[in-house]
């Protein structure tokens, strides 16, 4: 069973929630999806046991041997990459059409790395995520790479918890990809009803069955009401509603979970997301121990 955190915009609170349902679900593997800007692991304790670069494009470098000025490659760059048979890395995108034009074989397309992959031990279990490189693209192929590794990790996992990247770009395709659950979390405002809108509509084309939670929902109780009426109009189950507690940025100051504080409003709000969620796989197949 793999269980997928979405929220469709940054700032819902969707990794804090990510971290607390991998205590709580005691997931053996967790992947954290948000490669361009990995954090699930500052709250989850972790010690690192493998680091692994990672090339997910191609650049074009040039060869000692001589060239010889002719200026084609020049020509027919699309990118302004090249000048004097010198290429600039950071204009370049791996096309190579330079090395196919090019008549005495100066050119060549190599890989770059693009990020390192992770994996490590937590408190709870192994986590499989990513360090992307800045500016470099391909945020895609590096999600597939995680969890992969995770899939090597941890072959026969009874539950894989993975907290998606916020937005709606081709990391969160890679992340839906083969998912059998989707919880989005949606934020009580009208930028997070919008957004909500949008990641329901992409889990629909996905074909990956969506939940509900709204965080900090007290907030703003009219943009909460239309959020659950956008649920009671796709039939998308409600499986909690968590209030806005400062026990929460309390916690996450001290890198921890909010269940390290259990009488707080969020965490028994929380524990019973945890026990709708987990009534929604057993429907769905899966098992937890």
């Amino acid at each position: 069973m793999h269980l997928l955190i979405v929220s469709g915009k940054g700032g819902t609170g969707k990794t804090t929630l990510a971290a607390a349902l991998a205590q709580l679900s005691g997931s053996e593997m967790v992947i954290d999806c948000d490669v361009e800007a990995s954090n699930l692991h500052l709250l989850l304790a972790e010690n690192d046991l493998q680091r692994q670069q990672f090339s997910g494009a191609k650049i074009a470098k040039e060869q000692a041997n001589d060239c010889r000025r002719c200026g084609l490659c020049t020509d027919y760059c699309r990118f302004g990459a090249i000048h004097d048979g010198q290429v600039d890395s950071n204009l370049c995108e791996g096309c190579g059409v330079c090395v196919y034009v090019c008549p005495e074989n100066h050119l060549v397309l190599t890989d770059m790395v693009t990020g390192t992959c992770v994996l490590s031990q937590t408190s709870n279990g192994l986590m499989s995520r990513a360090e992307m490189e800045p500016g470099a693209e391909g945020s895609g192929k590096l999600v597939t790479e995680i969890r992969r590794q995770g899939r090597l990790a941890v072959p026969n996992a009874q539950l894989t918890l993975l907290d998606g990247p916020p937005g709606l770009g081709c990391a969160v395709i890679a992340s839906m990809t083969g998912c059998q659950l989707a919880l989005v979390v949606a934020e009580a405002s009208l930028a997070g009803l919008s957004d909500a809108r949008r990641i329901l509509a992409l889990l629909k084309q996905m074909e990956v069955e969506a939940l509900l939670c709204i965080n900090r929902y007290d907030i703003n109780l009219e943009a909460s009401l239309e959020i659950e009426q956008l649920c009671d109009q796709q039939q998308i189950p409600l499986v909690g509603k968590i209030p806005h507690d400062p026990m929460v940025r309390r916690a996450q100051r001290h890198n921890q979970s909010v269940l390290e504080y259990p009488t707080s409003p969020a965490a028994q709000a929380i524990f019973a997301l945890w026990k709708e969620l987990r009534s929604r796989i057993a429907k769905q197949g899966g098992s937890i121990e």
